[in-house]
């Protein structure tokens, strides 16, 4: 996947999470006890192709790194841009090494977002239907 593959423009939908025909699921629905490593959940635009193939290749490349995908989710409404976003401020720099192996891989555009930020839109975070202990990979693919 090159950097076209991870490029997308501003959301048109509204907001809010729709399931995915090939959504993916983890082998265990429960959290592990203890675990260092926050899981990551990856979303990617409704009905976009280019979007859920980029998610399946962001999910092989982040279990390479030794993470586990807690799952693959369309959504309605994505960022306009690449985004990490953690739900605990204790997340923050497991985060940013996400996105900084996500970078040397696919370039400079992954941008790290904090909960409650401005800039994190669409404001249907996954808070609610993710384990606190959880990054969200958003990508904007159309």
């Amino acid at each position: 996947m090159g950097d076209a593959a991870c490029g997308g423009a501003a959301p048109r939908a509204a907001a809010g999470c729709a399931p995915d025909a090939g959504e993916e699921r983890p082998a265990s629905g429960t959290p592990r006890p203890g675990a260092a490593r926050p899981d990551v959940l990856i979303r990617h635009r409704a009905a976009s192709a280019a979007g859920r193939e980029a998610a399946r290749t962001i999910a092989a490349e982040v279990r390479r790194g030794g993470v586990e995908v807690a799952g693959i989710r369309a959504a309605r409404a994505v960022p306009g841009t690449r985004e990490v976003r953690y739900l605990r401020h204790g997340d923050a720099a497991a985060a940013e090494r996400l996105a900084a192996r996500l970078r040397d891989r696919w370039g400079s555009a992954w941008q790290v977002r904090e909960p409650g930020s401005a800039r994190t839109a669409p404001q249907a975070s996954a808070a609610r239907r993710a384990p606190a202990h959880t990054l969200e990979v958003w990508l904007p693919h159309r």
